[in-house]
């Protein structure tokens, strides 16, 4: 239930949805359904107040889960633009493209679960023509994405490259409200190391094969 005094509220937090930016609607809705379910148990007097307790509870709960959520597909995106500026600056014959996240935590560290918030592994494959494509012609990362089972716990992500030693812990202080530049550069830095070894790794796979 959203009152007129709540108007101006509403539309800011809307904006900013649709700026890119949904945590401020998403808290906003939540709060909203919270305030509600307050009023109603109010109305309808003790009776009901341990049953709509337990649902404000799960409401509340939510509402944390949904942040959760909103601040990990932020952090996705983030990475994804910076792979695309990465990978755009290199002079390489090589081709990118992205593939489906994996979703196993084998390479999170003890104490994070792993999140589905799409394409951020990638495969790096030679584009030479006068060469045909074979497994040699490629090589793929696999990317994880976690996040603290323990709400109050930070790094609130983790970010994993197939091994957990070569991860990078990302704190909520860096996604919210906005994104840092100290975590953009740290990003950035984090996958240029990734994409600089995958093509290390390619050339000499393919010097191999060709010996």
């Amino acid at each position: 239930m959203i009152f007129a005094d709540q108007r101006d509220l509403y539309l800011d937090a809307l904006e900013a949805a649709d700026s890119g930016s949904s945590e401020r609607f998403v808290s906003f809705i939540a709060d909203r359904t919270i305030d509600t379910i307050e009023m109603v148990r109010s109305s309808l007097g003790i009776a009901l107040n341990r049953s709509l307790g337990a649902v404000a509870e799960v409401a509340l709960d939510l509402r944390t889960r949904m942040m959760i959520l909103d601040r990990a597909h932020k952090l996705a995106g983030v990475y994804r633009a910076l792979l695309a500026d990465v990978w755009s600056e290199l002079d390489a014959s090589a081709q990118l493209a992205l593939t489906p996240g994996v979703t196993g935590g084998m390479g999170l560290p003890a104490g994070y679960d792993p999140l589905d918030v799409g394409a951020i592994g990638y495969v790096v494959t030679e584009q030479n023509v006068g060469r045909p494509h074979t497994p040699y012609s490629e090589v793929h990362r696999r990317v994880e994405l976690g996040d603290a089972k323990d709400p109050r716990a930070d790094p609130e992500f983790f970010l994993s490259a197939g091994q957990v030693e070569r991860g990078l812990g990302v704190f909520r202080r860096d996604l919210s409200p906005v994104v840092t530049q100290v975590l953009r550069i740290k990003l950035r830095n984090w996958i240029t190391g990734l994409v600089a070894e995958d093509l290390r790794l390619l050339s000499a796979r393919l010097q191999e094969h060709d010996a």
